[in-house]
C-alpha cells in the first residue's frame, strides 16, 4: 500500500474542495470561503483519497498550510500522509508556516513531531464562517531540501 502526494492546481481542486471539506469534518463549506494558491492531495495506490491540505505561497520561499483533512479513520495512513506533505514543502520552500486551534491535541502533536514549532497565539472572534478560538501558529524554517 503506497502513499503519495500530488499538487494540484487550484482550479482542479475547485472541483473537488467542497465535497473533500464535507467529507472530512462533517460540515459544509462554500467555495467562496476558499481562497488557495494550490492543494496537495495524498492517495493510496494513485486512487482512493487520504487526505489534503490547501497552501498560501507568500512568496518564492515561504508557503501557508491553510485547511486540510483525512479521508481515512487509519491513524498511521493519516500520519503519512501529513508527514509527506510536510516533505514536499520542505523540498519546495524554506519557509512552512501553518495554525492549528489549540484545543486540536492530535493535530499540534502530529504537526510538532513533523519538525513546525510554535511561534506566536491568535485569538479570533466568532463568526458566520469560523467557529472562533485560538489559534497557534506554527513555523519550520531554514530547511529546504535539495
Amino acid at each position: 500500500m503506497g502513499v503519495g502526494v500530488e499538487k494540484l492546481s487550484a482550479n482542479k481542486f475547485a472541483e473537488i474542495a467542497r465535497n473533500a471539506h464535507l467529507s472530512c469534518f462533517n460540515e459544509d463549506r462554500p467555495d467562496e470561503f476558499n481562497r488557495y494558491d494550490y492543494a496537495l492531495v495524498c492517495h493510496r495506490d494513485h486512487e482512493a483519497l487520504t487526505a489534503y491540505a490547501t497552501i498560501l505561497e507568500h512568496d518564492a520561499d515561504s508557503a501557508y498550510m491553510q485547511h486540510g483533512g483525512t479521508f481515512s479513520d487509519n491513524g498511521m495512513l493519516t500520519v503519512k500522509s501529513y508527514l509527506l506533505m510536510i516533505a514536499w514543502l520542505k523540498a519546495h520552500y524554506p519557509v512552512i508556516t501553518t495554525r492549528i486551534f489549540n484545543d486540536n491535541i492530535p493535530m499540534l502533536k502530529l504537526a510538532l513531531t513533523a519538525g513546525l514549532r510554535i511561534h506566536g497565539i491568535e485569538y479570533y472572534k466568532e463568526s458566520v464562517d469560523f467557529k472562533g478560538g485560538v489559534l497557534l501558529c506554527l513555523k519550520m524554517e531554514g530547511h529546504r531540501e535539495q
